[in-house]
């Protein structure tokens, strides 16, 4: 996932079907979600005998403090539960195509890998999505899904003990469990942390935009001492860890953090505001607005369904591709793959065109214009995604490799030790801290 967290495809997706209005989504049940908190949005402090002060719910200062000040103080565990996730993240795909190769794997072997690992986040972002809308809620979906990363991260870390060092286990810790625990956090927690403010309120309005600064600001603060030192780290050691020890320390770093995290965001558990559960998902909704439409003999409404279809045999055939490389069909699974992703995606775009094929379903909460809004909107995700992504993507995981050909020793180091390839994404973390 990228770092501005709505610009990968499935999370701005998933962001997008999870950010409707949630009134929209409840009103036929008649809750207001502004009544389902616990506790009350104001509470009056004295200020002298004379006066009184308005604080806001849960806010380390006044109305009119500034900076992080003027963010609810419960927002703070959500941040640094943000910081140590993205801290975990870049320090595993910052170091796994290295310690890949370290384990035999070839270059290209690593470098698949790695990429189909995105893929499974953004991939697994939908369902963590849909569990947060209509199963869980957000509060428990970012629970339960920060402990299985963090038990991800325990198994990557004992998969790279010297004495050890199981590529198969440390797969399924990276390729099964740290990508539906991410997906459960990146997908949901920027909207748990809105869920704070009253909107209603001008000043808690003004702070909830506050709040996004300080979300992207913590998202490469995490990534910066990842890629600033924990690369490098894995491959050198340091901070006395031996080098023959340094993956074993970075991923035991990671899962810490996400202890860390889980810990910090069951803390605060009591001062939420929490939403209530949906009826139904804005994913379901759209799915049925789709379907009835396809059932009432709308080709494009099919060729639709064909795309999302076609799109995720792409995810699937690249993903078992990048598993088992030297499987004899392994060529075919290759082209199979971006055969139906290319078809898809285009199938996708003729279709979210022009949406008047969407027939009304009266019984669904979310209104058929609605619905032709978000398709609409798909082709302008696909297509920016897709001309960003490509350029992204080939710095995450393949200009890192070529900066291994370059000369990466560290100045002043005594015992030649070199920077990690990955070290220069820092650049992409400075870079937006300064433009946020």
């Amino acid at each position: 996932s990228s770092r501005f967290g709505s610009s990968d495809l499935a999370h701005s997706v998933g962001g997008s079907l999870s950010g409707f209005d949630q009134s929209i989504m409840v009103k036929d049940v008649q809750v207001d979600a502004n009544q389902a908190q616990k506790t009350p949005l104001v509470a009056e402090v004295p200020k002298s005998g004379l006066e009184k002060k308005v604080v806001s719910y849960g806010s380390i200062g006044t109305t009119t403090a500034t900076g992080i000040a003027a963010i609810p103080a419960v927002c703070v565990c959500i941040l640094m539960v943000e910081l140590c996730e993205r801290l975990a993240f870049y320090a595993f795909t910052g170091t796994q195509e290295f310690f890949l190769e370290h384990l035999g794997y070839s270059l290209s072997e690593a470098g698949g890998i790695n990429a189909a690992m995105g893929s499974l986040c953004m991939s697994w972002a939908l369902f963590a999505g849909w569990t947060a809308d209509v199963g869980l809620g957000r509060y428990l979906t970012i629970l339960v899904f920060g402990l299985i990363y963090a038990a991800g991260a325990i198994v990557a870390a004992m998969a790279a003990w010297p004495s050890w060092e199981s590529a198969r286990a440390y797969l399924v810790g990276v390729m099964v469990l740290v990508p539906i625990g991410t997906a459960g956090i990146k997908a949901n927690i920027s909207n748990f942390g809105a869920d704070q403010f009253d909107t209603s309120d001008p000043v808690q309005k003004a702070a909830q935009e506050k709040f996004f600064s300080w979300f992207y600001l913590a998202i490469n603060m995490g990534s910066a001492v990842a890629y600033g030192y924990l690369t490098t780290m894995g491959s050198n050691g340091g901070l006395g860890v031996p080098k023959m020890y340094g993956y074993f320390a970075v991923y035991s770093i990671a899962a810490l953090c996400m202890l860390l995290a889980v810990a910090l965001f069951r803390s605060a558990r009591l001062r939420y505001r929490v939403q209530p559960i949906l009826p139904r998902s804005s994913l379901g909704c759209v799915s049925a607005y789709v379907m009835a439409s396809a059932r009432k003999g709308s080709r494009v409404a099919s060729t639709f369904v064909v795309g999302i279809i076609l799109l995720a045999a792409g995810v699937v055939f690249s993903v078992i591709q990048a598993i088992l490389p030297h499987a004899s069909f392994a060529g075919y699974l290759t082209g199979s793959a971006f055969a139906c992703s290319a078809v898809g995606v285009a199938a996708v775009l003729y279709a979210c065109k022009d949406t008047t094929w969407v027939v009304d379903v009266p019984s669904e909460a979310l209104p058929a214009a609605d619905v032709k809004a978000f398709l609409r909107l798909l082709p302008v995700l696909f297509v920016a995604n897709l001309a960003f992504s490509s350029l992204y993507n080939s710095m995450q995981f393949w200009y890192q490799q070529q900066a291994c050909q370059m000369d990466l020793r560290i100045p002043f180091a005594a015992n030649g030790a070199q920077f990690s390839g990955s070290f220069f994404m820092i650049a992409d973390c400075l870079g937006i801290v300064l433009a946020t």
